[in-house]
């Protein structure tokens, strides 16, 4: 299965890096110097709702190269603020909320970033991911 935004596939561009639903590794991080910065978030919620994991995507500052500007998304039951907090030595700037937020690193540090989140994860698992759902009853209410 491919992910695309707007009708773009992106598992074929280069320099994509996804770790997928049956790898060991807990969270999933992309990075992808080639898309806008303004794509990271949607790319980002895509990701979280085909993989279900906690998922940073990275692309290349615009002000700054040497930096990668992230996007980050999570399920319930996995907060953002706190994997971040863990992160506070290594991150350049982070913020959200337990389910979205936006973070910066030295694109010298993405490996280290990687492995550090990765054991965040690892340390900190998300709890079975259930499909949200709405129990429905159809029928005459007025006859009961």
């Amino acid at each position: 299965m491919g992910i695309e935004i707007n009708g773009c596939d992106l598992t074929c561009m280069p320099d994509i890096d996804i770790f997928k639903e049956n790898d060991i590794i807990d969270g999933l991080e992309v990075v992808n110097i080639d898309i806008e910065e303004g794509l990271v978030g949607l790319l980002a919620n895509t990701l979280l709702n085909e993989y279900h994991k906690p998922c940073i995507v990275f692309t290349k500052s615009i002000e700054n190269p040497d930096v990668l500007k992230g996007s980050a998304r999570a399920m319930p039951g996995f907060d953002l603020v706190k994997s971040f907090a863990y992160l506070s030595d290594i991150t350049l700037t982070a913020g959200g909320h337990a389910s979205a937020g936006g973070i910066s690193i030295k694109k010298n540090d993405f490996n280290l970033f990687k492995d550090k989140f990765d054991e965040y994860c690892k340390n900190n698992p998300l709890e079975e991911y259930v499909e949200p759902y709405i129990d429905l009853l159809l029928g005459d209410s007025a006859s009961s």
